[in-house]
C-alpha cells in the first residue's frame, strides 16, 4: 500500500483587477487533437512516446490524486522528480518555483510566473515531448506538492482514479480502463467541455487558453446546476447563492465554521456543510461534506469564461466513493461506486473544536471554533497545549493521537499555558460535522479497524496543524479577456 501524506495546501482564487501573479496558476498551451500511431501520440503542439493504460501508485493529498513526476530541463540539467497533482481544473501543466530552487534549477525569473519551453515530462510509464510548464510560486516550502500534471496533458487522455486501491491510469479511451472497476455495475454520464480564451501574464504575454472546463449537470437536493469538474479540489465546493439557498431550506444541517482558506488575496472566511444527497446522473453519495468559501469571486470567474452560471466544483469528497474514469476525448464520465467504503473514516470530523499548530517548539491553538465546547470553556487563539490528559504534548501529531484516542461525548482534559500562567479544561470530544440527515451515532475508536480508515482522518487532522481546509482548486487564473465555447 502507498503511504500516503496529507498537507494543507492552499486554495488559490483568480486575482481581482490587479492579480497577484506570485500565487496564481495561468495557462499556456493551446491543446490539439491526439492522433495514436504505433504506441506514440503526436499531433500538432502534442506528441509522447510509451504505451498508455498502466495504473501508477497515487499520493492522496486531501484526497486529490498525485502521482510521481520527472522533468528533464531542455538545458544540460539534471531531470529532477517531484510529486505532481493531477488536476483537470488547471488547463495548464506547471512547476512550483521554490521546488525549481530547491533542486538548484536556477529559472531567472524572480517571483514572477514565466513559461518554460521545451521541456520534457515522465509520468505514468510515458514520456512527453517538448512541453511548456508555467513556473510560479505554487505551494508553501511545508507542502508535499511540486507541480501540476493539468488539461494540457489530461484532455488528451482517461483518466482513471482509483482511490481504493491508491492507483491513477491515464489511458486512451474508458474501454481499456472499464474492466479494472472494481465495482462492475458502473454509470455513465456526459461531459461537455467548455471555456477557454485570453489571458495576459506580466510583460504583456497572451496565451490562448483551449476549453477545458468539464462540465456536468448535478442533482443538489433536488436541485439541478452545473458543476465543472475538478480533481484538484479535495472537496466539493458550492457556490454562495446555492449554499445560501441550502442553508434557507434547512438553518439547523450541520455546519462547521470558523475555518480560513488561503487563497490568491489573503485569507478567507470558509465553512464546511452536509447535503442529504448529491447525484450525478444516477450516481448518488450521502450526507456529503461540501465547504463554502464566503467569497465569490471564484465562481464569478468561471462564469464569466464559461458565460453561464455555475453552482459547483464536483471535487474529492464526491470523487473518493466512485471509481471514476473521466474520458475527456469522448465527453464521458464513468462512475461505479464502491461496494464498501472501507477507504473512508466516519471519524474523519471527530475532535475538540479547535485547530492545532506548531510554533517553534511549542504547539498552539490556531483556531477555536464557534459554538463548540472549546469556545464555552474560554479558550482562545494563540494558547500553547501544555499536556493532555497528563501527558506532555510535544508536537501536534501527538495531540491529534491524545484526542482521537477518545470516544464522541467524553472528554479530554486539557493544560494550557497563557501569559505565563496555566490553566486547565476538559473538553468535549465532538462530532465536529455530524450525519446529515441524522443517523446513527459516530462509531467509537474500539469499533473501527484503524489501519482501515487512516486516509479520511490524516486528512482532518493533517487541516486542523494549519488551520486551513484542504481545496486544491481551481487554482486562481487571472480574468479572461473572452469567453470560449464548448468544443465541438
Amino acid at each position: 500500500m502507498v503511504s500516503l501524506r496529507f498537507h494543507c495546501v492552499r486554495f488559490l482564487r483568480p486575482g481581482r483587477d490587479t492579480p497577484r501573479w506570485q500565487s496564481t496558476v495561468l495557462a499556456c498551451v493551446t491543446l490539439v487533437a491526439l492522433s495514436i500511431a504505433g504506441g506514440c501520440g503526436t499531433g500538432h503542439g502534442f506528441s509522447y512516446d510509451g504505451d498508455p493504460g498502466q495504473a501508477e501508485q497515487a499520493t492522496l493529498v486531501a484526497w486529490a490524486p498525485a502521482v510521481e513526476a520527472m522533468i528533464v530541463p531542455p538545458s544540460d540539467a539534471s531531470p529532477i522528480q517531484g510529486l505532481f497533482l493531477l488536476d483537470t481544473g488547471s488547463p495548464v501543466s506547471a512547476v512550483d518555483l521554490g521546488f525549481l530552487a530547491s533542486q538548484g534549477l536556477d529559472t531567472g525569473i524572480g517571483s514572477d510566473p514565466r513559461l518554460l519551453s521545451g521541456y520534457e515530462i515522465d509520468a505514468f510509464g510515458l514520456h512527453f515531448f517538448n512541453r511548456r510548464l508555467v513556473a510560479a510560486a505554487l505551494f508553501s516550502p511545508s507542502q508535499p506538492l511540486d507541480g501540476i500534471i493539468g488539461a494540457d496533458i489530461l484532455d488528451h487522455f482517461c483518466l482513471a482514479l482509483d482511490d481504493q486501491a491508491h492507483t491513477v491510469t491515464l489511458a486512451r479511451t474508458s474501454d481499456d480502463v472499464a474492466a479494472a472497476s472494481p465495482v462492475a455495475d458502473s454509470r455513465s454520464v456526459s461531459l461537455e467541455v467548455a471555456g477557454g480564451g485570453i489571458m495576459i501574464l506580466p510583460g504583456d504575454v497572451r496565451l490562448s487558453v483551449p476549453a477545458t472546463r468539464l462540465l456536468v449537470d448535478v442533482m443538489v437536493e433536488g436541485r439541478t446546476v452545473t458543476a465543472v469538474v475538478d480533481t484538484g479540489a479535495s472537496a466539493v465546493l458550492l457556490g454562495p447563492d446555492l449554499a445560501k439557498d441550502l442553508m434557507t431550506d434547512d438553518p439547523t444541517r450541520p455546519r462547521l465554521d470558523g475555518l480560513e482558506v488561503d487563497t490568491a488575496d489573503g485569507l478567507a472566511d470558509a465553512s464546511m456543510i452536509r447535503v442529504a444527497s448529491l447525484s450525478v446522473g444516477t450516481s448518488v453519495a450521502h450526507s456529503l461534506p461540501c465547504m463554502v468559501v464566503q467569497d465569490a469571486v471564484a465562481f464569478q470567474s468561471l462564469e464569466a469564461e464559461l458565460g453561464r452560471p455555475v453552482s459547483l466544483l464536483l471535487g474529492d469528497t464526491f470523487l473518493r466513493e466512485f471509481f471514476v474514469a473521466l474520458d475527456i476525448p469522448r465527453q464521458t464520465m464513468l462512475l461505479a461506486r464502491y461496494q464498501s467504503m472501507t477507504h473512508l473514516d466516519p471519524r474523519e470530523f471527530v475532535f475538540v473544536g479547535l485547530s492545532l499548530r506548531a510554533s517553534g517548539n511549542e504547539v498552539v491553538v490556531d483556531h477555536v471554533y464557534p459554538g463548540k465546547d472549546a469556545e464555552a470553556k474560554g479558550v482562545r487563539s494563540g494558547d500553547v497545549v501544555m499536556a493532555i490528559d497528563d501527558n506532555t504534548v510535544t508536537s501536534v501529531e501527538r495531540a491529534m493521537d491524545l484526542v482521537r484516542a477518545h470516544d464522541v461525548g467524553q472528554t479530554a482534559a486539557f493544560r494550557f499555558e497563557r501569559n505565563r500562567a496555566t490553566f486547565n479544561a476538559d473538553l468535549l470530544v465532538e462530532d465536529l460535522l455530524p450525519a446529515y440527515p441524522a443517523q446513527k451515532s459516530t462509531p467509537n475508536r474500539g469499533d473501527l479497524d484503524a489501519d482501515a480508515h487512516d486516509g479520511g482522518s490524516l486528512w482532518w487532522q493533517q487541516h486542523r496543524l494549519g488551520g486551513l481546509v484542504n481545496v486544491l482548486g481551481p487554482f486562481g487564473l487571472p480574468p479572461l479577456v473572452r469567453s470560449g465555447s464548448a468544443r465541438p
